[in-house]
């Protein structure tokens, strides 16, 4: 009992089982479903086939018998059966019956083909034909000859033209020497044979019957009958379309809460990378997805943890280091408000810097690492940020010329103290390292915006480009001296970027020193809270 539990459970949970299960009944529903078509449009069309070639015969067989009574009748009626190789029985009705010659041609439960009809004097004629087979094109041919062998031959024509009320194919008499047929076919036609000839080069694989009239040179053409295809082109082509239509709805929904699900782990890993946190993706089952999105709950559930003790050892950190450092401040400025000569005042003034420097880091490393920090968006005219930005900046670079290209009504969205933070990175950077001048422009592209910081300082070699954004990178130590910085400044413009999904790159400027390159695409535009 216990085991069959157990794999009761495994089935249920097992992935493989449901997708292979959920085809193989895609598969069974597209035969059954093919299967049933096939049955329904078969039984119309034979049911279709049996009325165009038995209507008319049977038609002729009312009229002989119309003609005949007692014994001549049976016997009459004896000899078409031999010839259609069917058992015909003729009954009186108690009853009236419906108007005469009115035929019923149906197919029973075992496919064969029930005729009943209705002729004068009250009599009902029934028969169950089996087949359809060429006996039965022969019969209709043999009751026409019967027919026009009761006129003048000189009006066999205009009997032809008479018999145009009964349900009967295309009549027409044609001279024997006019007959398109091969030499054996010839020579039974004028045995006085019936001919059925099969043209299976044409659709439908039309029939037509040759008789002689006897003592004449004249052959009595009736056709074409159309054959039965037991599945025509158009029913395989449909029955192949139906298959693939089922199957692949099948698929569909199958695949549709296979990817859903993905989808909300996808979402859920998207909002934990951005900083928004982590809710738990809930999922039902036991299959590998539901496995997932468990090991990714509780892994997400460990990593928010983890970064949460860094940002509070941190935090812990920097308020431990800075109160040691004011009070190293508070000393400093007593000592300097005291009697000193110049060299100690140079000393303790250098170590005031070093004091500051150290405390700069601390703001650059605690900036670097806002983790939580939720992103409030709003509307910022690009134009007036930058233009209030180089305006700061130009004062302690005086000697530096700068220009500016960008539209005046220019809007972004996004963190305006954020954003605010990254460009001015980017300008001071520009500025330390520009000798004579720097270039700032926007260009409007379809997909968004490219802004571009380019001077015409030193550059970055091509093998470096890809680590000035990395955290405590310094590629120059000889200019650094020069320039001072930490190497946190872009890693910052990196992080806040990502965050905004901008795109941020370094490549040669025009103007000789390095460019550094915006992209702001129209989908990071959007109102929307995200998080660095």
């Amino acid at each position: 009992m216990a085991g069959k539990i157990l794999w009761s459970a495994w089935l249920v949970g097992n992935m493989f089982f449901r997708i292979y299960s959920s085809l193989l009944i895609s598969v069974l529903l597209a035969a059954v479903t093919c299967y049933g078509l096939y049955q329904l449009q078969h039984n119309q069309r034979y049911s279709s086939y049996a009325q165009s070639i038995f209507k008319g015969s049977f038609q002729l067989i009312s009229l002989g018998l119309d003609r005949h009574s007692g014994a001549k009748q049976a016997q009459w009626l004896n000899i078409v059966s031999k010839l259609m190789e069917t058992d015909l029985t003729l009954q009186a009705m108690d009853s009236d019956h419906p108007q005469s010659s009115s035929i019923q041609i149906s197919l029973t439960q075992h496919k064969s083909i029930r005729v009943v009809m209705f002729t004068q004097h009250n009599k009902m004629l029934t028969a169950n034909i089996d087949y359809i087979g060429e006996q039965h094109y022969r019969i209709m041919a043999v009751l026409l000859l019967n027919e026009l062998g009761r006129v003048n031959p000189t009006e066999h024509q205009q009997f032809l033209t008479q018999l145009e009320t009964l349900s009967l194919p295309y009549l027409a008499l044609m001279p024997l020497d006019k007959l398109t047929l091969d030499h054996q076919q010839l020579s039974r036609i004028k045995r006085g044979d019936v001919v059925v000839n099969e043209r299976q080069d044409l659709s439908n694989n039309p029939r037509w019957v040759y008789a002689r009239i006897p003592h004449s040179q004249q052959v009595l053409v009736i056709g074409p009958m159309d054959g039965f295809e037991e599945i025509p082109l158009a029913i395989i082509i449909l029955m192949l379309a139906l298959s693939i239509i089922i199957t692949a709805a099948m698929a569909y929904i199958l695949v549709y809460g296979l990817e859903k699900r993905l989808t909300k782990i996808d979402r859920s890993m998207q909002n934990f990378a951005r900083g928004q946190g982590h809710k738990p993706v809930p999922m039902e089952g036991q299959d590998a997805i539901a496995k997932l999105a468990t090991t990714i709950n509780g892994m997400a559930l460990r990593i928010g943890s983890l970064l949460n003790e860094q940002k509070e050892i941190g935090q812990a950190i920097s308020h431990e280091i800075r109160t040691p450092i004011s009070r190293m401040k508070f000393r400093l400025h007593a000592l300097l408000d005291s009697q000193l000569n110049d060299k100690q005042t140079n000393k303790l003034l250098g170590l005031q810097k070093d004091i500051n420097e150290i405390d700069n880091l601390i703001d650059e490393i605690l900036t670097l690492q806002q983790g939580e920090h939720t992103q409030v968006f709003s509307n910022i005219n690009l134009h007036d940020l930058l233009t209030s930005l180089l305006d700061v900046h130009s004062v302690q670079y005086a000697h530096i010329q700068y220009s500016l290209e960008c539209d005046e009504y220019q809007l972004i969205v996004g963190d305006p103290k954020l954003l605010t933070r990254a460009l001015q990175n980017l300008i001071q950077n520009g500025f330390k390292h520009a000798k004579n001048c720097l270039n700032i422009s926007v260009i409007e592209e379809s997909s968004g915006l490219k802004l571009k910081i380019g001077d015409d300082g030193e550059g970055i070699s091509h093998d470096k480009k890809e680590q000035v954004f990395t955290p405590f990178i310094r590629l120059d130590s000889s200019r650094n001296k020069k320039t001072g910085g930490f190497g946190l400044g872009l890693a910052i413009v990196k992080r806040i970027c990502d965050a905004h999904g901008i795109r941020v790159w370094v490549e040669d400027s025009p103007l000789g020193g390095a460019q550094f390159c915006l992209f702001i695409p129209q989908n990071s535009l959007m109102m929307e809270e995200l998080s660095i």
